[in-house]
């Protein structure tokens, strides 16, 4: 890779990074245009080896599938920390992702919105769980709602550590 057309990638993937934060798929971008990289490398440079390859590919893909995982289950490790039960922390992962789509365009504010939907849709999601069952009270519910809530805020900002991780390998990759 050149230095011109590293510093290029380098740029855009910073700013793929930073899309985490806003509920993108940052981390999938940045693979997927570290891919197309290589790909140009073996069409126009066939005698040269590929700019990442597939060491790099393997290790910032089990990145990327670790940050899923991570960012998908914090809500629910959140209500279960705050007690809930099955039907809480379901609702947690439903809220979560719900609130998150939907708070990036009610609050159309870059970063809040997204953050605060996720976070008030796992709370809402884990509310409603804990309300179904038999004998739950409201108040008895809040504490679980809350800890989705923290959960699912927890679970962006850990997804956004990995993105910086992933941006960082790419980028010494795409200079080494």
């Amino acid at each position: 890779m050149t230095i011109v057309f590293g510093i290029i990638f380098a740029l855009i993937a910073a700013v793929l990074a930073l899309s985490v934060l806003l509920g993108l798929p940052g981390i999938w971008l940045m693979i997927a245009l570290a891919g197309m990289y290589d790909l140009m490398d073996v069409f126009f440079r066939p005698d040269e080896p590929m700019t990442f390859g597939w060491v790099t590919f393997a290790i910032v893909l089990v990145l990327a599938v670790i940050s899923e995982i991570v960012e998908f289950a914090a809500g629910a490790a959140g209500a279960k920390a705050g007690g809930a039960n099955r039907s809480g922390i379901v609702g947690a992962l439903i809220g979560g992702f719900v609130g998150g789509i939907a708070g990036t365009f009610l609050i159309p504010i870059p970063l809040i919105g997204t953050l605060a939907g996720a976070a008030i849709g796992a709370g809402l999601g884990a509310l409603f769980g804990e309300l179904s069952r038999e004998g739950a009270t409201f108040k008895g519910s809040l504490k679980p709602a809350g800890g989705a809530a923290v959960g699912r805020i927890a679970g962006t900002l850990v997804k956004a550590l990995f993105a910086v991780v992933v941006f960082l390998v790419l980028v010494v990759a795409a200079f080494v």
